[in-house]
């Protein structure tokens, strides 16, 4: 493979339908891939079956277990790089890239300095809204700043979703933390590589679109894998001030709770056992989504 080479890595847990339409639209690039690795999460409902009938050229990876996001990426990425990719092009199940997504990206990438690792673009949801990640206290999506002249511009942060990652960056930092399950294993990644000196930029077109069918609203268990996982990444970096602050944003994630939101004890619960777990560094899937 050539360092121009690009590999999907989609990952996917018991979505299969889905799966199958956001794989036509890979299919459909103006500049074709050269893999799309699905990553299954083992799931139980056939997708196997559906990838080996209807996309026979697809890679499929299935896990003995479901690893969570976190896992999947970081099996997907690790693939990917063994097979000699140059760009790892990141998706969930729900995503749908335009059909000249991925040519603008190579576009853009082929024009910025060798160290820049992520290139990622905004997102729009199927409600037309659009979003970059935010480092606020509440580590939640907010909205994009306007677009600055000419091309695509540095960020903190960013999400995996339709983001371009090189395989420099992860033959040097390594793949996101598996053991995560779920919750902050993009917020890690890019500080990981950002203290590495890479670079993260954001090119200001819609290229993406991710769907919310039946996303209404965050499932609590998410609350316990980010609260237990900010911890874990704080402690890792060795950071007092990040340590703090994690604190103060669970204070106020408490009085929040407390004052406006519904289902308050099991709330509060799922964010102390997460505060005691990634106080005690305990780290896996230990909250089953499915409750």
């Amino acid at each position: 493979m050539s360092d121009e080479s690009v590999a999907v890595v989609i990952v996917t847990y018991n979505r299969r339908d889905m799966l199958r339409e956001s794989l036509k639209a890979y299919a459909a690039q103006s500049r074709p891939v050269d893999e799309i690795i699905v990553v299954d999460n083992a799931s139980s409902d056939d997708t196997g079956a559906m990838l080996a009938a209807e996309f026979p050229d697809v890679t499929w990876l299935r896990l003995e277990e479901n690893t969570g996001p976190a896992g999947g990426y970081a099996a997907g990425l690790s693939a990917a790089l063994e097979r000699g990719h140059g760009w790892m092009w990141l998706f969930n199940d729900d995503d749908r890239p335009l059909p000249t997504a991925l040519e603008e990206l190579l576009e853009e990438a082929a024009r910025l300095p060798g160290r820049t690792g992520i290139l990622g673009t905004w997102l729009v949801d199927d409600r037309g809204e659009r979003s970059v990640l935010g480092l606020g206290w509440r580590h939640r999506h907010v909205p994009a700043p306007p677009p600055p002249d000419g091309g695509s511009y540095p960020v903190d942060v960013l999400i995996f979703a339709g983001a371009l990652v090189s395989a420099a960056l992860v033959a040097e930092v390594g793949v996101p933390k598996a053991e995560y399950f779920a919750m902050c294993e993009e917020l890690e990644f890019c500080l990981r590589a950002r203290r590495a000196g890479w670079g993260i930029r954001i090119l200001p077109r819609h290229l993406t679109v991710t769907l919310h069918e039946g996303a209404a609203q965050d499932p609590l268990w998410r609350l316990y894998y980010q609260t237990r996982n900010q911890l874990l990444m704080s402690v890792g970096h060795r950071s007092p001030a990040e340590v703090f602050f994690w604190a103060v944003r669970q204070g106020k994630f408490t009085v929040a709770t407390l004052l406006w939101q519904d289902r308050k004890a099991r709330r509060l619960r799922m964010r102390a056992r997460g505060a005691w777990d990634g106080a005690r560094g305990v780290t896996g899937r230990t909250v089953d989504p499915r409750g």
